[in-house]
């Protein structure tokens, strides 16, 4: 069960944080940071992104790369 009734999957938890908490830090690594409005942008980003090059639902996909921002954001993308 979540927190709020807007959120029912991982994809959500950007949208609803980048629309309440626009300029609050959601992540940080080393030096670089990222706002929840600028994480929720990035992943639909890649998101629309992925459906353009055909990626469709339940399709597989993998990121190589280390643990860090642009991580999340893929991560956050694909759900």
């Amino acid at each position: 069960m979540w927190l709020h009734a807007e959120i029912q999957s991982l994809a959500d938890i950007p949208r609803f944080y980048g629309n309440s908490r626009k300029s609050e830090t959601a992540l940080t690594a080393g030096s670089r940071r990222r706002s929840f409005s600028a994480l929720d942008v990035n992943s639909n980003r890649i998101a629309n992104a992925m459906i353009e090059s055909g990626c469709a639902p339940e399709s597989r996909v993998t990121f190589i790369g280390k643990n860090s921002i642009d991580y999340f954001e893929a991560m956050f993308a694909t759900f």
